[in-house]
């Protein structure tokens, strides 16, 4: 059996920059976001709807935050927690923009983008770009 590629895992976040005033937890802010909007939009794996069906109805409903899904997978964006479509979205997008898109929606007037606040307002911010990249890379036939 093959690994599952691996997209971002919060202590790669963890290092020297990372901000003393902030807790471990706002390292899984913006990954959490990616994986909140990939259960909203059912582009999970059936095999991480099946193994987390009660945290993912709750992000669905509006009562949790992607982060807390992130939690139950060691932190970790892996392609496992992914269906097929958005791992290879994942794989074309995250590493590439994703990040880039994340600082540009970033309030200025934090000290770094681990302050951002992981609530449904910026969830839902984030998820409109997602959208809109999705949509783009369908257009090309799922190609970056």
């Amino acid at each position: 059996m093959t690994a599952s590629h691996v997209h971002d895992r919060a202590d790669w976040h963890l290092d020297e920059d990372f901000p003393d005033d902030l807790p471990a937890r706002a390292a899984t802010t913006h990954i959490g976001i990616f994986l909140g909007w990939v259960v909203a939009r059912g582009l999970e794996s059936d095999a991480w709807r099946a193994e987390a069906a009660q945290e993912i109805a709750r992000v669905r409903e509006g009562t949790a935050q992607g982060s807390a899904l992130l939690a139950l997978a060691d932190d970790a964006l892996s392609d496992d927690l992914l269906g097929a479509e958005a791992a290879a979205f994942a794989r074309d997008y995250y590493a590439q923009q994703y990040l880039d898109d994340y600082v540009d929606l970033s309030d200025d007037a934090l000290p770094t983008i681990y302050h951002e606040p992981d609530t449904a307002a910026k969830q839902e911010q984030v998820s409109e770009i997602l959208d809109a990249r999705l949509a783009v890379w369908r257009s090309r036939g799922g190609r970056g």
